[in-house]
């Protein structure tokens, strides 16, 4: 979340860019267009890689959020922080991702003003921390439901469930962001250590797969958000 952000603060504007972007064009390019056609045929299918995924977050946690709209028995406490969770994640991919594929293809340099480029810090650290503080409220509320479904027997069916579906949560939101904070880490801390651009791109939008798997993980853990899901996409 914060890599593209600090891409975006390298170059404010057109004056502040290296003469690759500031230039007219015509300057430092002999030679080299062959490379430059390449990397930018390479930047384009990144860009549409991105753009694919978010399309896959949109749709899925749209599909969360008008699945416990429609469905009475989704309509509990648990299930509206699962929605909480599900705007955070549409924020992020629909506020902040543009703005990071739009870095990917220009190769990090902002060509908006400052302003902007605050703005872009502003939501993707707020929203991707959004993200991390609807997990942990839901990971107390999952906490609460098995203290109070402990004195009663019947209930280990959904206590299993329900911490299966925990635990795949936290544990696809570590492989998914754990990367992305050792990398910003070291690069903060160790002075011998070297971050390549592209290490941080990777370990940013692996980051931003997360928000695409949630829903997965709610569709295969909760048989209930599975019919529901099964229900909306069959009219």
């Amino acid at each position: 979340m914060f890599s593209s952000s600090s891409a975006a603060e390298r170059f404010w504007n057109a004056s502040d860019l290296p003469e690759a972007y500031a230039g007219n064009g015509s300057e430092g390019v002999g030679g080299g267009g062959g490379e430059e056609e390449e990397a930018g045929g390479e930047c384009n299918y990144y860009a549409m890689l991105y753009s694919l995924l978010i399309l896959a977050i949109v749709f899925g946690n749209v599909l969360v959020c008008v699945a416990v709209l429609r469905e009475r028995s989704l309509q509990t406490t648990t299930n509206y922080l699962v929605v909480s969770l599900a705007v955070a994640d549409l924020l992020v991919a629909s506020l902040v991702m543009p703005w990071a594929v739009y870095l990917e293809v220009v190769g990090g340099a902002w060509l908006f003003s400052r302003l902007y480029c605050n703005v872009f810090v502003m939501l993707d650290v707020m929203m991707c921390t959004a993200s991390i503080l609807n997990l942990c409220a839901i990971s107390i509320d999952r906490f609460n439901t098995q203290g109070s479904l402990n004195p009663r027997p019947s209930a280990a069916k959904v206590l299993k469930r329900l911490n299966t579906e925990l635990k795949m949560l936290w544990g696809v939101f570590l492989i998914c962001w754990l990367p992305f904070f050792v990398t910003h880490i070291l690069n903060t801390h160790c002075s011998t250590c070297y971050i390549p651009p592209t290490l941080y791109s990777a370990v940013t939008w692996l980051g931003y797969v997360n928000s695409a798997l949630n829903p997965v993980i709610y569709t295969t853990f909760n048989i209930e958000f599975r019919r529901a899901f099964i229900k909306i996409l069959s009219c």
